[in-house]
């Protein structure tokens, strides 16, 4: 169970995808463009 934590704690640790779970925690859902803005990474980046 260690191992799963980790891993998940690990992409949370990434700032870009920090930013775009920030974002998601408003209860609304948002398209890639709008996370990315939030993230300041390009479009293609988010929906990778």
């Amino acid at each position: 169970m260690d191992e799963d934590i980790s891993a998940v704690a690990a992409l949370i640790g990434d700032p870009t995808r920090a930013r775009m779970l920030q974002a998601l925690m408003g209860g609304i859902a948002l398209p890639a463009g709008e996370l990315a803005m939030c993230a300041n990474v390009a479009p293609q980046t988010a929906s990778a």
